[in-house]
């Protein structure tokens, strides 16, 4: 016969997230007394909760959960991804193009596989200073591919949206690079850029390798633009594999111990 539990699944970018996360379960169920089933996988911990002596659910376990709900959601405000760590797994739709036959795509994180990947979000479409970064990673996307990297750009806004943008305004109308439409932020969640008071991606920039690993991370306040040719330049860098000292550029000798 079933048992009557709570079952829920969290999402984590990599495993160690999520062992941090159990260890913090294991904490709050010290604390109540009540102890969950915890299962822990490569990107999710899965918890079932119910109480053994009546084979079923109890106020305990409704308290427990709300607990550790409330443990995800402030995880998920605070931490955010750096250097050395996997690029999380993601799928969403992403404006391609003018025409409305073939507008949108469905682009996930195994999308342009082998290649590097340039991610840079912004807050808001329809704004003043993101056009300008936008358009400025537009007009370099041939050096980009020239290093065998895919350019990615993102907000939380819709690809209806994304279009729309892109119709009226001069300067994006010829985008040669995707826009991401994260309309449920769990992509931006997940990178931890979701700005914690406008409720919108921060002005971030990762710089992905072909491995999925995080290889530079960049955050602007959300009324100061990037500049594009610096990403450009670290991209440089990390691609020679070697010691690049300050202000190193492509052709330059790097470092030799």
């Amino acid at each position: 016969m079933s048992v009557e539990s709570i079952q829920k699944t969290y999402a984590f970018p990599d495993f160690l997230t999520g062992l941090a996360f159990v260890n913090r379960i294991a904490e709050i169920a010290e604390q109540q007394a009540h102890h969950p089933d915890v299962v822990l996988k490569w990107g999710q911990v899965a918890v079932t909760s119910y109480t053994h002596s009546v084979n079923g659910l109890t106020e305990k376990d409704t308290v427990l959960m709300a607990a550790i709900d409330e443990l995800y959601k402030s995880q998920e405000k605070t931490e955010m991804l750096g250097v050395g760590q996997k690029f999380p797994e993601f799928n969403v739709t992403a404006t391609v193009s003018l025409d409305m036959k073939d507008a949108f795509t469905q682009i996930s994180n195994e999308s342009f596989a082998g290649k590097w990947k340039v991610y840079f979000f912004w807050p808001k479409d329809f704004t003043f200073v993101c056009p300008t970064e936008i358009a400025a990673f537009g007009k370099l996307n041939g050096e980009f591919a020239d290093r065998d990297a895919q350019v990615l750009g993102g907000s939380t806004d819709s690809e209806f949206v994304h279009h729309a943008w892109r119709t009226h305004h001069a300067d994006l109308r010829d985008l040669p690079f995707p826009m991401l439409a994260d309309v449920k932020q769990e992509l931006c969640k997940a990178l931890g850029i979701l700005d914690p008071n406008a409720g919108v991606a921060q002005r971030a920039t990762f710089v992905v390798d072909p491995e999925g690993i995080i290889r530079f991370v960049s955050v602007n306040d959300l009324s100061v633009g990037r500049n594009p040719q610096e990403v450009l330049r670290v991209l440089d860098a990390l691609q020679t594999d070697e010691l690049c000292p300050c202000n190193w550029n492509k052709g330059d000798d790097v470092l030799k111990v």
